[in-house]
């Protein structure tokens, strides 16, 4: 069910810059935090937070 509902998100998310697909993937896909995520990608917290 879960690879169905991502498949309609598949084409939305494709139009979002890089960093954020990379957001994106991490935080909803690999459920990752954004504390893992912040240092996988170096981002700041507060910006990835929001």
């Amino acid at each position: 069910m879960l690879k169905i509902q991502l498949f309609g998100y598949k084409k939305a998310i494709s139009h979002l810059p890089a960093q954020r697909q990379a957001v994106f993937r991490l935080c909803k896909l690999e459920e990752k935090s954004y504390e893992e995520v912040n240092k996988i990608l170096g981002l700041f917290f507060e910006k990835i937070h929001h």
